[in-house]
């Protein structure tokens, strides 16, 4: 299990079997961006992917406070989400590379991270900060762990919110294809690193 903390909230890793934090996710994912992935292919990605969703919660009471959801892409369905013929919620069963798969990958392969969704039940406010902050830490031990197994990883993210597209350009993305040219009618960006959190912020 990949976990961090900050302040008042932890983020964990989100087995399947914890089926409530996987509905909450869900929930909050389709209230901030409605529909997307199929719940089955989600189920079906997450019996073969060990940290595909992380939860926040509040340290105390266990309290849902948000989640991250990142994945890594199959190469068809990388090319044609940077292409922007294909939207997440074309993603079918055999979009994502399992764990299993990853790690037969020899030592240089280029593999793509993407970078799903984050959100959190409170923006705006000292706790959703705080649970942004540790999923955001989360992420960072995923890809560290991918790279130390000596994968290169490009790490792309659609900017389906205006506080994505925010991040986005903080962690100085590249426009790979814009949305006007998009099925999914967002921006799509290459990040050259995960954002990092700036001290004090």
């Amino acid at each position: 299990m990949i976990a961090a903390t900050c302040g008042t909230v932890r983020a964990r890793t989100a087995p399947l079997a914890d089926r409530a934090a996987h509905a909450a996710a869900e929930a909050l994912g389709q209230q901030w961006f409605g529909p997307n992935f199929n719940e089955s292919v989600f189920d079906h990605w997450a019996a073969r992917v060990a940290h595909l969703l992380f939860v926040a919660e509040e340290r105390e009471t266990g309290a849902f406070l948000g989640y991250a959801d990142q994945m890594f892409l199959a190469p068809a369905v990388d090319v044609a989400l940077r292409a922007g013929t294909m939207a997440e919620e074309d993603f079918g069963a055999h979009a994502v590379l399992g764990d299993a798969e990853l790690l037969a990958l020899p030592a240089g392969t280029s593999v793509t991270l993407y970078l799903a969704g984050m959100c959190v039940t409170a923006p705006g406010t000292p706790q959703g900060h705080e649970a942004a902050k540790a999923l955001r830490e989360c992420r960072r031990v995923l890809v560290g762990e991918w790279r130390a197994r000596g994968l290169h990883l490009a790490i792309v993210m659609a900017a389906a919110t205006e506080a994505g597209e925010r991040l986005a350009q903080r962690a100085g993305g590249r426009l790979v294809s814009p949305a006007a040219e998009r099925v999914d009618g967002y921006n799509l960006y290459e990040l050259p690193d995960l954002l990092q959190d700036a001290v004090g912020e």
